[in-house]
């Protein structure tokens, strides 16, 4: 690896931190780096052959979901707007009853009432 080219105009903390930065990377052999170069180039060839095709497909099924979203929320709209308040969908919480589907508070009347 090439050695970095000083710049005559570094301040003391710019220089501080290159010979920081060079002495760490200074212990490592030529073939220990050339080793992990070479790692990490494979890494990025699996990246971009492998990982990104794939996740253009995810992001091509995602279009494709959002029609159907905009379907079931159309349904769930009607649905919500229309509710019958079905038994299995009905929370007792005391002095009322929920509706986990629409979420309406529906006030319990007593029978003496």
């Amino acid at each position: 690896m090439a050695r970095q080219k000083i710049n005559k105009s570094e301040s003391e903390k710019d220089k501080k931190e290159r010979l920081d930065i060079e002495l760490i990377t200074k212990k490592i052999s030529k073939n220990d780096k050339l080793n992990w170069k070479r790692s990490y180039d494979k890494m990025h060839r699996i990246l971009v052959t492998e990982l990104q095709p794939l996740e253009e497909q995810i992001i091509n099924l995602q279009v494709l979901k959002i029609p159907v979203f905009d379907k079931i929320t159309e349904i769930r709209n009607k649905l919500v707007n229309e509710c019958i308040h079905p038994k299995d969908m009905l929370i007792h919480k005391g002095n009322y009853i929920e509706c986990k589907f629409c979420g309406s508070k529906i006030t319990i009347q007593s029978k003496n009432e």
